[in-house]
């Protein structure tokens, strides 16, 4: 598959539930994280219920699951599309830088429709692809005249996921999701509350200073366990960019 493409998911698969198997490697310092955004007919993401992460990792009604790391991608994703509500149009897949770097510095990437662990499709991404982009829309599921359709985005943002987030017309679930971030730091007393820039700053710091206390997105590694087990240890507990999504 090809930037650019769009294809029938019918003519990838005919099973009712695959998985989408993401895998980014930086050569800079920077963390790559990954979302699942499930929009509405305009193409704006209504609820933060509908944003699918570490931190949600089941959309309403089942329809997407964020299933952790698998043996062999970063980040996966399962989909049924069955059971997909008549409101939700699009099911857009996104991966973006935490930290410094940019999308210029991927050694390596990929999207994988699978099923189970059989590779149905692949997308391969590099570097030469992007410029200072932060984050970028790998993919799509979109519904078209009845039938869902895959479309390879590619479009990327210098703004990084809070670029994502206006695209979508969901600045103020953005805003929302800062401003939780900041009032978890605020003071015992809760006499001083921290601006949203100094909660993601100080957490940031908290985060890398004790990892075993603020944990990262699930690692780019092969892994040893072969189930798709969400890692409960890397579940979010407030890393340093709200809500570990920046």
């Amino acid at each position: 598959m090809i930037k650019g493409q769009r294809l029938k998911i019918s003519e990838i698969t005919r099973e009712p539930v695959f998985d989408v198997g993401i895998t980014m490697h930086l050569s800079g310092p920077g963390e790559i994280g990954t979302a699942c955004f499930c929009l509405d007919a305009s193409g704006a993401l209504t609820e933060g219920r509908w944003l699918v992460y570490g931190d949600n990792r089941v959309s309403p009604e089942g329809a997407v699951r964020f299933m952790g790391t698998s043996r062999s991608d970063g980040d996966d994703f399962e989909v049924t599309l069955g059971k997909v509500p008549v409101g939700v149009a699009k099911i857009v897949f996104v991966a973006f830088v935490s930290g410094p770097g940019a999308m210029n510095q991927l050694t390596y990437g990929h999207l994988r429709i699978k099923a189970g662990e059989t590779e149905l499709a692949r997308y391969v991404l590099s570097g030469i692809d992007f410029g200072q982009e932060k984050a970028v829309m790998l993919a799509e599921i979109y519904s078209k005249s009845g039938e869902w359709r895959l479309y390879l985005n590619g479009q990327g943002f210098a703004e990084g996921i809070e670029g994502v987030f206006r695209h979508f017309r969901a600045e103020e679930l953005w805003k929302g999701m800062a401003e939780q971030a900041a009032a978890e730091v605020a003071s015992p007393g809760g006499a001083v509350v921290l601006s949203s820039d100094q909660a993601r700053e100080i957490l940031e710091v908290l985060r890398r200073s004790a990892p075993q206390d603020y944990d990262q997105w699930p690692s780019q590694d092969m892994g040893d366990d072969p189930r798709r087990e969400p890692d409960a240890d890397r579940a979010s507990r407030g890393s340093g960019k709200p809500p570990t999504l920046h």
